[in-house]
């Protein structure tokens, strides 16, 4: 059995820095917004209980933590948190744990800081006044953590899901070395918990709060099916607090404006500024929410319903209304990508290099169509673009000026190049040409072990319908599997068509399948782990034996 490689620093870095990243942005944003709540109760005029959607600081203090003593050298202990929340990132052994570890404590930091805003909340008890060894402890925490973001106490629920999540020992034989570490890993975080009421920062109620919030996420993980899922509630819980946030910063500012003769109307307009911002707020979370769900529980006629394209492979009008979060950011990385190709493709004097690229939509490689049968071919493309189709139609060998197109389009968040491709076809007197289109919604970076096979075989029983109403011998026929968003997509549905279609037709197989990937499309970049062999084999017996789908 082969070693799996180790964990490259580079992966390390760059998780603790999302996760860290993360906290720091969230947790300071919310932070400021309670203290400007609470400052706005002492501006003279203003009235911040009007205010949407949450004014009130709460206070949770207890007749218990009343009796608690202020114990100045906890300090030392409350301190180990950031170094354990950032020591965890190169202890853990595996990618798995380093997923787990980057999950839990993203969603903790979401989720916290979720509830920071809704329900803002302030310690009540005045520190004791410090003359000792640990004044400057106390100093820095007053400059970085003000007496806010108190329910649920994040410090807890870190040191429950750091503890958890190093509970298995870097590779250690010794069982006395291991009862040690297991010893000394449960004594530094429960010394974190209990030192979070002793240095009067938090209440007995948040550090409750931290517990529930600790099981919640470890409850919530185990149920993912995959990181994506985490990446879209990221976008939506970060994007609703930045948005809400500064929708309220934005209406404090023209509510506490000095001309006092606008003051009803400044009054007024800061509310209508600030209801409008927690409107677009809600719409961005929404949005986005409904994205994770949907890679969530994945299923082909989910994605067809809500990424609704017409038949020339635009998305429409409804489900921009209902992504134009998503959609807007996938066309601006489209944008910006095809900017940098442009830029690659000039020589330096300003004249684009046409020979290498005909037009916008131009890809890394010309692609050659596969014969599957007398008049038909395959070709799997990222891109389409008239040049793109005269290239591929040019390596079919064809003895006749007629030809067919059939367009599978498989991406949902995008839309087709479909109808530019025919719109150019139309003005071109080249050739004659046709087209069909097809649309299988698969969603960015989304696992094919993920998508129901039937909807797959569903795809291609479509193609052998439209195949037997064209005669291949009036006119070439080309299938094109497109993906707007990258090739390898597309390589794997042309792999699995072929597969279907069995050994009679093509010369793939089972078993060499990612050798003739790398041999037909050498930059498509496809291994096992995306395109796995246990997928191809049920494609391989499809049509003989549907029931093992």
């Amino acid at each position: 059995m082969t070693e799996k490689p180790a964990l490259s620093m580079t992966s390390r870095i760059s998780r603790l820095a999302i996760a860290l990243g993360l906290f720091a942005l969230l947790y300071s944003l919310t932070n400021t917004y309670a203290e400007k709540i609470f400052l706005g109760k002492q501006i003279d005029g203003f009235n911040t209980s009007s205010h949407l959607p949450q004014v009130n600081l709460y206070v949770l203090a207890t007749a218990i933590d009343a009796n608690i003593s202020f114990i100045a050298s906890m300090i030392v202990p409350y301190s180990w948190s950031i170094i354990l929340f950032c020591v965890s990132f190169f202890m853990v052994k595996t990618s798995r744990q380093l997923s787990l570890l980057t999950q839990r404590l993203v969603l903790a930091t979401l989720f916290a800081c979720l509830i920071f805003y809704l329900f803002p909340a302030r310690f009540s008890f005045v520190r004791p006044s410090i003359d000792n060894w640990t004044q400057l402890g106390y100093q820095f925490l007053a400059a970085t953590d003000k007496p806010f973001n108190q329910f649920p106490f994040l410090h807890v629920t870190y040191a429950l899901l750091l503890g958890i999540t190093l509970w298995q020992p870097i590779k250690v034989d010794n069982w006395h070395l291991t009862l040690l570490y297991r010893l000394l890993l449960v004594g530094i975080c429960s010394l974190i918990i209990v030192s979070t009421v002793f240095t009067y920062q938090h209440h007995l109620l948040d550090v409750i709060g931290g517990f529930v919030l600790a099981a919640l996420v470890l409850i919530m993980v185990n149920q993912l099916r995959s990181y994506l899922v985490v990446k879209y509630i990221t976008l939506a819980i970060t994007g609703f607090l930045l948005i809400a946030i500064a929708g309220f910063f934005l209406s404090l500012s023209f509510a506490t404006s000095n001309f006092s003769h606008l003051y009803s109307l400044n009054i007024s307009f800061s509310l209508v500024i600030e209801g409008l911002f927690f409107v677009l707020a809600l719409y961005w979370s929404i949005s986005f929410l409904a994205v994770a769900w949907l890679y969530q529980y994945p299923s082909q006629m989910r994605n067809k319903n809500c990424f609704k394209k017409d038949t020339q492979g635009r998305l429409s009008l409804a489900t921009w209304v209902k992504f134009a979060p998503l959609l807007l950011s996938y066309r601006l990385m489209s944008s910006l990508g095809q900017g940098y190709e442009l830029r690659w493709l000039n020589k330096g004097d300003g004249k684009l290099r046409t020979d290498k690229a005909p037009s916008l939509y131009r890809f890394i490689y010309n692609p050659k169509a596969y014969h599957l049968a007398n008049g038909i071919y395959a070709v799997a493309t990222p891109r389409l673009a008239k040049a793109t189709m005269l290239n591929g139609l040019a390596t079919m060998n064809a003895h006749t000026d007629n030809y067919h197109i059939i367009i599978v389009d498989l991406t949902a968040e995008v839309s087709s190049h479909f109808s530019t491709l025919k719109m150019a076809i139309k003005d071109s007197s080249d050739m004659s040409m046709t087209l069909d289109y097809l649309y299988l919604p698969l969603l960015d970076l989304q696992s094919l072990g993920e998508i129901n096979l039937k909807d797959i075989v569903h795809l291609f029983e479509q193609l052998d319908e439209l195949l037997l109403t064209k005669d291949a011998r009036k006119s070439e026929i080309l299938i094109n599997f497109h993906c707007v968003m990258g090739l390898s997509r597309s390589v794997a549905l042309h792999v699995l068509y072929l597969a279907y279609l069995g050994k009679s037709t093509t010369d793939l197989t089972t078993d060499n399948y990612l050798l003739w990937i790398n041999e037909h499309y050498p930059n498509a970049h496809i291994n096992a782990e995306y395109l796995p062999k246990a997928i191809v084999e049920h494609m391989a017996i499809a049509k003989t034996d549907k029931k093992t789908l």
